[in-house]
């Protein structure tokens, strides 16, 4: 839940430059960049979002971001009787 979340606060360099009524105090993340995702950009997953496109430079990459070691997705085995089970390798 969105109440549930943590975030980071501006350094105070930052904040010191704020109006002393600003709300503005929470640092820039990978979530609050997805929702502010451009429209051409909207078919993309979060995980998608996050693995394609650099948060620093908001560039896209030539390649995804790193799954694993290996840059592979893991195998997966899906347990028929209940969907939320998944056995890694």
């Amino acid at each position: 839940m969105p109440e549930d979340r943590t975030s980071l606060i501006k350094p105070f360099t930052d904040l010191k430059d704020l109006p002393s009524s600003s709300k503005d105090i929470e640092m820039d993340n990978a979530l609050k960049r997805y929702k502010r995702r451009p429209r051409t950009l909207y078919h993309l997953s979060y995980a998608d979002f996050v693995s394609w496109y650099d948060m620093f430079t908001e560039t896209k990459r030539d390649k995804p971001g790193v799954l694993n070691a290996e840059n592979e997705l893991p195998e997966v085995e899906y347990n028929s009787d209940k969907d939320e089970d998944v056995l890694l390798p």
